[in-house]
């Protein structure tokens, strides 16, 4: 129905210590449609958000499969929470992932603008996901419907914060308290942490300086096109990084 309105681009998550590019997260985007966000939450109540999701794990394999210098990098891809407990879902991704050539690097974010309603059959996938070797992470922690006791059940590999925590960082001490208490529990678990929204400098040292393991932003990178070259943008980033540190003492 809609798949022929969708294309998809491509934005970068680079290590915040090196600035090494560590996955791209695939983000949708729509002819005519300009909030995403909501677009997607209407195909969560129709239902028709698992057949949007399987079409994006489609796409993603086939473009690293076509593409060969780009599969010693992650892809990351959105799959709702209704998604994640949707049996033919299930089957259908484990059978297309595990058919995929084993070099193919698939990341699965689990969207939580929906809560997950069978935690014990969203356990059991993780786990089946992980076992093909994909990395599970949770999107948007601190917003929604994410919290510990999910993270603490499903055994995911990482997590990435909300926005809203990134972008009030400066001027909010709950912000910075919730992001602290986050990098903690990760800490204890042995999984890593993703911090989007990285917009400017400040954010990027305090996030850095804090800890955070990864993070996205239109400080590092706007979504685009896949990255043919990770070593030229790491050297690049590399450099502007430090000059923007420079500028701003």
């Amino acid at each position: 129905m809609f798949k022929n309105k969708l294309t998809y681009q491509y934005q970068p998550i680079v290590d915040l210590i090196d600035l090494r590019l560590v996955r791209h997260e695939a983000l949708l985007r729509i002819d005519e449609v300009s909030d995403i966000e909501g677009f997607t939450r209407g195909l969560e109540h129709t239902g028709q958000i698992i057949e949007l999701d399987l079409h994006t794990l489609e796409r993603a394999v086939s473009l690293q499969e076509q593409v060969a210098s780009f599969t010693a990098l992650a892809v990351a891809i959105n799959v709702s929470a209704i998604s994640l407990v949707d049996r033919e879902f299930q089957i259908q991704a484990l059978t297309l992932l595990e058919k995929r050539h084993e070099s193919l690097d698939i990341s699965i974010e689990i969207t939580e603008s929906a809560p997950i309603k069978d935690m014990n059959s969203a356990t059991q996938f993780v786990r089946n996901l992980q076992a093909t070797g994909c990395s599970v992470g949770m999107d948007d922690y601190g917003d929604g419907y994410a919290n510990l006791e999910v993270l603490n059940q499903l055994h995911l590999d990482y997590l990435k914060l909300s926005s809203c925590l990134t972008t009030n960082l400066l001027e909010s001490d709950i912000a910075r308290r919730t992001v602290a208490e986050a990098l903690r529990m990760a800490n204890d678990q042995g999984i890593k942490v993703v911090a989007e929204h990285i917009d400017n400098i400040r954010q990027y040292l305090v996030l850095k300086d804090m800890g955070i393991h990864y993070g996205q932003g239109w400080l590092f990178a706007k979504a685009g096109p896949l990255i043919s070259d990770p070593e030229q943008f790491q050297n690049e980033l590399g450099a502007r990084i430090f000059q923007g540190i420079q500028d701003s003492f």
